[in-house]
């Protein structure tokens, strides 16, 4: 979803999604990208841990963005999951379409400026905690969000036999 959302309002910047985490690594180590997202769910998060820690011990200066459900928004196991995934530099609170493209205008146009952040983002910093103002994910209209089936996104994996689940 979020790649359908950034190919209507960033059509400048290149997506690509891997299931696959060795391509992933290919990728990374060949192309180069600036930047670097995971999604966060239960059955992922070791799986992000090991390859954001490969990623960051070999490319320290790539940008690592995260996010998804597992950002809990108690404050304290919040910073229990930060700290656990410390090769993150900032995370998306909830939903990652809206955040995750204003996010990246913020770092093509402020990104020297941390108080201009959108909203739902974490980071810490020098071992502070710190957080933007939320916005909550129920205001979210699925109307302004593509289908990723429907635009093609997903046809590679759909290519290679996977079946989406409904």
């Amino acid at each position: 979803y979020i790649k359908a959302y950034l190919a209507v309002h960033h059509p400048d910047i290149e997506v690509e999604l891997f299931k696959d985490p060795e391509q992933l690594l290919k990728y990374v180590h060949s192309a180069g990208p600036s930047i670097v997202g995971f999604s966060h769910y239960g059955w992922n998060e070791n799986l992000n841990r090991s390859v954001g820690n490969h990623i960051r011990s070999h490319i320290p200066e790539i940008l690592i963005v995260a996010g998804g459900p597992n950002l809990d928004p108690d404050i304290a196991i919040r910073r229990e999951f930060m700290q656990r995934h410390n090769y993150v530099d900032y995370f998306i609170v909830d939903s990652g379409e809206r955040p995750f493209s204003e996010f990246l205008h913020w770092w093509k146009n402020e990104k020297s400026d941390k108080s201009t952040l959108p909203n739902n983002f974490s980071w810490i910093e020098d071992g502070t905690i710190f957080h933007t103002d939320t916005q909550s994910s129920k205001k979210k209209n699925i109307d302004d969000i593509p289908s990723p089936y429907l635009n093609g996104c997903l046809d590679q994996f759909l290519q290679q036999g996977m079946i989406p689940m409904l």
